[in-house]
């Protein structure tokens, strides 16, 4: 599976659908901790998702993503220090697979599930 994702090195542990991006399965994989060396946080697929508009770039090194899943239902994910990157999803793919893992993000008293994205793969240019 991580070889049909992407080029990179990865172990995939399970894939999930977008309707599974909630707070119980983030809780879930938490109670899995601790995570370290020799136990690493599990690694998710997300399949066919498609861009809703062109990532935008955080303090030159991040990248803000709005995606959709095949239903429609929005997806937000966030690209730690993957802004050199962004060429590959310009123009928006029309499909785009990722990789990454669900997390709670908290901002001015909103919590909402955010996906942290480790790598993807243009499935559809």
């Amino acid at each position: 599976v991580a070889e049909a994702l992407a080029p990179r090195p990865h172990t995939v542990d399970t894939e999930l659908a977008v309707p599974e991006l909630v707070t119980d399965t983030v809780r879930d994989v938490e109670r899995l901790a601790p995570f370290g060396q020799g136990h690493p946080r599990p690694l998710f697929a997300l399949r066919g998702l498609r861009l809703v508009d062109t990532p935008r770039v955080m303090k030159e090194r991040h990248l803000r993503l709005r995606l959709t899943g095949g239903d429609g239902v929005p997806v937000s994910g966030v690209a730690w220090r993957l802004a050199d990157r962004l060429r590959e999803l310009l123009p928006s793919p029309r499909g785009l697979d990722l990789l990454g893992r669900p997390a709670v993000n908290e901002w001015n008293g909103t919590r909402r599930i955010e996906f942290t994205i480790t790598d993807w793969r243009v499935t559809e240019p």
